[in-house]
């Protein structure tokens, strides 16, 4: 994906969950982009086809929440 397609996707995905993507920050660019939201929001847009890699590491980062962990 080039910058203008991460950039695209993040701004979609801030309308959709009610979040400015104006003051985000890229923080990394790899096989992953990683932006930093206001209100210590982080945001990773994948490459096409990841969606259920993204649905475990979400169950996984949840998992770890709620057993106390950061």
């Amino acid at each position: 994906m080039t910058a203008d397609d991460t950039h695209r996707v993040l701004h979609h995905a801030c309308r959709r969950a009610g979040l400015d993507p104006a003051p985000a920050e890229l923080l990394r660019r790899a096989e992953n982009s990683v932006y930093r939201l206001p209100g210590e929001v982080i945001a990773r847009v994948g490459r096409p086809g990841q969606a259920a890699a993204a649905g475990n590491e979400v169950r996984v980062a949840r998992w770890l929440e709620r057993a106390g962990l950061p």
